[in-house]
């Protein structure tokens, strides 16, 4: 393996676990809700977002769905320069 080839797979691994470390930040809820809505990402789209719309409005409920939004909220995520910088405010939440 040559060394341009070594640093391609340690940076492709690295990036793996980072978006492993961000997927276990969310509550289970959550992911097992998203889980569950690819199940039917091969069926009808009408039929699909229904799904995921009722999945989505679940987990809207649920008090750490709720906390997550208010600070979400609160770090300023609804307005123009949250959303420039929404990878910060993310890592706040999940922090």
């Amino acid at each position: 393996m040559q060394a341009n080839e070594h640093n391609i797979t340690s940076d492709w691994l690295c990036s793996q676990r980072s978006f492993a470390h961000r997927i276990a930040a969310y509550p289970r809820e959550a992911i097992a809700a998203t889980k569950k809505a690819m199940d039917y990402s091969d069926t009808q789209i009408t039929q699909g977002l229904l799904e995921e719309q009722y999945l989505f409005n679940q987990t809207r409920v649920m008090p750490e769905a709720q906390r997550r939004m208010q600070r979400f909220i609160d770090l300023g995520g609804q307005t123009r320069e949250g959303e420039l910088t929404l990878k910060r405010i993310i890592a706040q939440i999940n922090a």
